[in-house]
């Protein structure tokens, strides 16, 4: 068993920061979803200062139809002969023939790497109640079909069906780099609300904690100290699993606990250290079951 302090970088300026364009504001979207709206995605549009950036992997995090949590990656795939480092992407799940839906129970999240400024364009779809409802034939439409009820009307979605097309502009800067710390960081976009992940984005605060040992590490637990910033009193909490590497720490942090988005970084001795930013929550030390 061991601990590792927390360390803090605080210089004024957001590690991660996103600003908005377009029709309608980030504050406002982010604020209406989940909140009585919902809004699918018809495209992504990014255009990066590298291909690289647009080669990392896109995550959707979502409770799937059965009500369990799953996580999907979406890589996108550019032409290795293109000179513009700026894709379109439709975001769409051919196989399970899904498309991805921000209501307030999904995350996009998105790496960029630590000198990216990168700009992402969601083309995006207000979803009525008439959205919502099966699109194959229904019984009465299949009699009608075949004639056995041929005078059966029309569905007519009235008010309901109106919806509105939407495009929201993001502009999503790395500056972990001009602030001495260079990492690739990950921010969730679009997440309601509720999400918890805001705080990854616009956040002064860097919180870390260096292993200073190598992997593999023989780590069955960790426990790390929370709370509310200017409460007095710490609260932890204990992950298990088999914990062999920080970036399982960072997964499991980022997907367990709700206490925002974790990551990894490795320092000139290819030692990990373990990061999140975040200006709403303060963190003391982890403690881990196990070896390093």
């Amino acid at each position: 068993m061991g601990t590792i302090g927390a360390g803090y970088d605080n210089f004024g300026t957001p590690w991660l920061q996103v600003t908005s364009g377009g029709q309608i504001s980030y504050n406002t979207i982010q604020q209406s979803i989940g909140q009585g709206y919902q809004f699918g995605v018809n495209g992504v549009y990014m255009k990066a200062q590298g291909i690289s950036q647009l080669l990392q992997p896109i995550t959707l995090e979502k409770n799937n139809r059965r009500g369990i949590f799953e996580l999907k990656n979406y890589i996108p795939i550019v032409d290795p002969y293109q000179f513009v480092s700026a894709i379109n992407s439709d975001v769409v799940d051919s196989k399970e023939h899904e498309s991805l839906t921000f209501n307030g129970l999904q995350n996009f999240v998105m790496p960029i790497e630590s000198t990216e400024n990168v700009y992402v364009v969601f083309s995006l779809e207000e979803q009525s109640t008439n959205n919502l409802l099966q699109t194959s034939p229904n019984n009465f439409e299949r009699l009608e079909y075949f004639d056995y009820l041929a005078d059966f009307p029309d569905k007519d979605g009235g008010a309901l069906d109106t919806q509105r097309q939407l495009y929201v502009a993001l502009r999503v800067i790395n500056n972990s780099s001009s602030l001495g710390i260079p990492f690739l960081g990950k921010v969730s976009l679009l997440g309601g609300a509720a999400d918890t992940y805001r705080q990854s984005v616009n956040s002064n605060g860097l919180w870390s904690w260096a292993t200073f040992n190598n992997e593999p590490f023989n780590v069955s637990a960790i426990n790390i100290q929370y709370k509310n910033a200017g409460t007095p009193t710490f609260q932890s909490l204990t992950l298990y699993g088999s914990l062999t590497t920080a970036q399982s720490w960072a997964d499991a942090l980022s997907f367990q606990t709700g206490l925002g988005l974790f990551w990894v970084y490795y320092n000139v001795f290819n030692q990990p250290v373990l990061v999140t930013t975040n200006d709403t929550l303060d963190f003391g030390t982890l403690t881990y079951t196990g070896t390093l």
